[in-house]
């Protein structure tokens, strides 16, 4: 069965079961794929499993690598808030992936994003699978109009948790994620945070792959190796905007691990508020960079939205969100700080 990215969000069919795997929801659709959730037949564990269409893949280069370096890197990364890859099998048509399913969704879905201009996107239905689900320790703020934002102490956690991950990407892997972001954190059964999105990963020039084989790094696909030659070098800028560092706008070579301590930064400024940093109301590409350039947001009350009034809080955003990458917390410094530590 070729699952077309172009009909299968208007349509309620699901692939047949294939490779030990049962097709129970179609989760949504992409440019690039379309997403299941599955049941294996063994084990009755749950997956996401993403479609790619053989045929587009054949036309995009980029976005086959950028599929063939994601499911690399969580087949080989080990770490508990890091995703845990399943294996992949083709058919005639398509390319399956498989992932470890996540009950509580995006953490995009923890948190009301009404910010001016920028529209909550369409939220994927997960199946409420009651007995996955009951044990939840996403604490929001109930102080808040609309239930905005999350609690501190929720807010700590996860970003700890974050940090950590980026620590064994950086130190361990010598990997920069690259593509931080909301809608690639991922929340267990226990609320705990899951990075995925590996895709766009890079190879920091500074640090070998101390944890990783060079059997396994030195992967190569027709003769070209994705991690070492990303489709995307530590010199482009690309990514969803509210998230972008301002290195990357300029075009210039920048250090993939400042670059995910600022999108790190940035989730958490919006698991605080429920608003991005850096934001316009026209929501247009070059206004939005505007403001990222020229460092302009503030700590205090948004309409609509919390404001942050916690001195720690606001000294470790501030040390996150530095313009020069060079003064910008190090991730060892953003687990170091007294607002994770006390």
């Amino acid at each position: 069965m070729s699952i077309s990215t172009t009909n299968a969000a208007d349509s309620d069919d699901l692939p047949p079961a294939m490779n030990g795997y049962t097709f129970k929801y179609h989760l949504g659709s992409a440019q690039t794929h379309d997403t299941f959730l599955a049941r294996e037949d063994v084990s009755q564990n749950l997956y996401v499993v993403r479609a790619y269409s053989l045929g587009y893949l054949r036309q995009n280069e980029q976005i086959r690598q950028i599929v063939e370096r994601e499911a690399l890197m969580a087949s080989i990364v080990q770490h508990p808030n890091i995703t845990k890859f399943g294996g992949s099998f083709i058919t005639k048509t398509d390319l399956f992936t498989i992932e470890k399913y996540y009950s509580q969704g995006e953490l995009y879905r923890s948190i009301e994003v009404l910010s001016n201009g920028v529209e909550a996107r369409p939220k994927v239905s997960y199946p409420p699978f009651s007995s996955l689900s009951n044990s939840t320790i996403i604490e929001r703020d109930e102080n808040l109009k609309n239930r905005q934002g999350l609690s501190i102490k929720t807010c700590k956690r996860i970003l700890r948790e974050l940090m950590l991950a980026l620590r064994h990407l950086h130190e361990n892997c010598g990997v920069a994620h690259r593509n931080l972001k909301l809608e690639n954190i991922f929340l267990d059964r226990e609320g705990h945070a899951i990075i995925s999105g590996l895709g766009l990963c890079a190879v920091l020039p500074r640090k070998a792959p101390a944890s990783l084989s060079p059997r396994k790094f030195n992967y190569k696909s027709k003769g070209v190796d994705i991690m070492r030659e990303p489709p995307l070098p530590l010199r482009f800028c690309f990514g969803s905007k509210h998230y972008v560092a301002p290195e990357l706008i300029e075009g210039h070579p920048y250090d993939g691990a400042a670059v995910d301590v600022w999108a790190a930064g940035v989730i958490l400024f919006v698991m605080c508020t429920g608003c991005f940093p850096f934001d316009s109301e026209s929501d247009k590409d070059e206004a939005v960079f505007k403001k990222i350039r020229d460092g302009d947001y503030t700590l205090s009350s948004h309409e609509g939205f919390k404001s942050i009034e916690e001195p720690l809080l606001q000294d470790i955003l501030r040390n996150m969100l530095r313009f020069n990458p060079k003064a910008r917390f190090s991730v060892d410094e953003v687990i170091e700080h007294p607002f994770l530590t006390n």
